[in-house]
């Protein structure tokens, strides 16, 4: 947003320097690192689940809260 080709020549400018599309591009960027983050965790967890389990068994469980 406070993005301006003074502070870095090779940037563009941002929203407050009359360039509302640098606001598009970072949004996108945000969304796109989110979903790639989610999809990640999501194969990865899955991988842990069928090879070793994700939750400790009920027997286990009780006998470390007792």
């Amino acid at each position: 947003m406070f993005a301006s080709k003074l502070i870095n020549s090779a940037g563009a400018d941002g929203l407050f320097f009359g360039n509302p599309g640098q606001l598009g591009t970072q949004v996108v960027s945000v969304l796109a690192a989110w979903v790639y983050s989610f999809a990640i965790t999501w194969i990865i967890l899955k991988v842990l689940d069928a090879t070793m389990g994700l939750k400790v068994a009920e027997e286990d469980e009780s006998e470390a809260s007792t």
